[in-house]
């Protein structure tokens, strides 16, 4: 409210100034210190030899990068066959039939086993029909 008042209060005692812009002299830019820019010709042909060389250096680090990468994958290769056959070897090694030593048998020689002391199982035919189905049967045919 007191800021209101007081821009109220300035806006009522204006009075109104010289206007010196018009008897002024008019905007002067200043001269540059600076020195002027050196214009050079552009030599195409020279840019391009220049890139020419780069962009062989360039291709001749990917095509040594390509066959460096290329040797590792087929060092990793000729490792993992090897390691590969190595394990077949030693399979084939550990199935091969070793006779066991007749010493083993001298200890503890081959025992026949007893039958046990209760009954063996004896075979019953399944008995698919009974009495209690049969008659379940016959009643649901006549009903």
């Amino acid at each position: 409210m007191i800021a209101d008042e007081e821009g109220a209060r300035l806006k009522a005692a204006f009075k109104a100034r010289p206007a010196k812009i018009l008897t002024a002299a008019p905007f002067t830019a200043k001269k540059s210190t600076k020195p002027l820019t050196e214009i050079r010709h552009f030599n195409k042909e020279e840019r391009d030899e220049k890139r020419k060389e780069q962009r062989a250096q360039l291709e001749a680090q990917i095509a040594q990068k390509r066959a460096a990468m290329a040797q590792m994958a087929e060092a990793e290769a000729k490792a993992k066959a090897a390691k590969a056959a190595v394990e077949v070897k030693a399979m084939r090694q550990a199935m091969v039939h070793k006779a066991r030593s007749a010493n083993v048998l001298k200890h503890a020689p081959f025992v026949a086993k007893k039958a046990p002391p209760s009954s063996l199982t004896q075979p019953i035919s399944p008995d698919f029909v009974t009495k209690a189905r049969g008659a379940l049967r016959t009643c649901d045919a006549h009903a």
